[in-house]
């Protein structure tokens, strides 16, 4: 019931892993052992703060990756000791997001969805269309250009993208598929529900990734489109007839990209992509 409950694992873990760094740098200056019994909050002080800093920049650590050490320490602090005043503390983590500079030029990677889902496209209709016979290697390309084309039309992150199940999350009925993903799994702790796209181009190379390609994958037979209600099982199926990884699909979908596109777009650029899609297509 504490101010960080609701707070995803991976928020807890980052904020825990920035408070230990803290901790490690008032221990190696002989701060923290006289100090073990006092409120964490009171020894945030603004000499030992510089101290800090100091030992940051000295590590070669970017501006960006300061400013999140900084947010870190004052997001634990915030909720290991909600009614001490850490007012200097917040103000430095204002100060050091408003001088941090980008270590990487994100703007230059940026490209519209339709670009990426056309790319997307036109590769996996050309392994279609050969005569190649289909192996795993080449069905597990089709699956990365699937997984590209799809966060193209509906940028999820990327823990949502790879735990898709077909039976679960992804339904298809009357003819469609229907995705929702219950709060319990997202990061805002909001349901998230929408229709996968039901134009031609889409559903076919959908269609095929589901009935042939991803039962290659899983070494099984072909299926007949009857089978398509009745699904089940992980969407993303790796080379090992698993359901794949959250880190496996950061590395194809940047693989994937890199090959299609001239550069990679990672599953969090594309959603940099849709929005900057949407700010100046529908400003409105």
């Amino acid at each position: 019931d504490g101010k960080g409950a609701h707070w995803a694992d991976a928020t807890k873990t980052q904020v825990r892993k920035g408070y230990s760094k803290w901790i490690f740098h008032l221990n190696e200056d002989g701060i923290l052992p006289d100090e073990d019994e006092i409120c964490p909050a009171d020894r945030v002080l603004e000499e030992r703060l510089r101290s800090y800093l100091k030992r940051l920049q000295d590590q070669g650590l970017s501006s960006q990756t300061i400013a999140s050490r900084i947010t870190d320490l004052s997001e634990a602090l915030r909720v290991m000791a909600p009614k001490s005043d850490i007012s200097l503390l917040k103000q430095l983590a204002i100060t050091t997001q408003q001088r941090a500079e980008p270590s990487r030029k994100k703007h230059a990677r940026i490209k519209q969805p339709s670009e990426i889902w056309n790319a997307s496209y036109h590769y996996m209709d050309s392994i279609i269309q050969s005569d190649n016979k289909l192996t795993i290697n080449i069905a597990s390309r089709f699956r990365d250009a699937m997984t590209l084309g799809l966060l193209a039309h509906r940028p999820l992150r990327r823990r949502n993208i790879s735990n898709l199940t077909l039976g679960k999350d992804l339904l298809f009925v009357r003819g469609a598929w229907h995705c929702h993903i219950s709060r319990e799994e997202t990061k805002d702790g909001s349901d998230i529900r929408f229709a996968l796209p039901d134009d031609l181009a889409f559903t076919t190379v959908f269609t095929h990734y589901l009935l042939v390609v991803r039962q290659r994958l899983l070494r099984g037979a072909p299926l007949d489109r009857d089978a398509i209600p009745h699904l089940t099982g992980p969407l993303w199926i790796s080379t090992r007839g698993r359901q794949m990884t959250d880190h496996a699909i950061y590395y194809s979908v940047n693989r994937i990209s890199e090959d299609l596109l001239g550069s990679p777009i990672n599953p969090h650029l594309l959603r940099d992509c849709a929005a900057s899609a949407m700010s100046s297509e529908a400003p409105e």
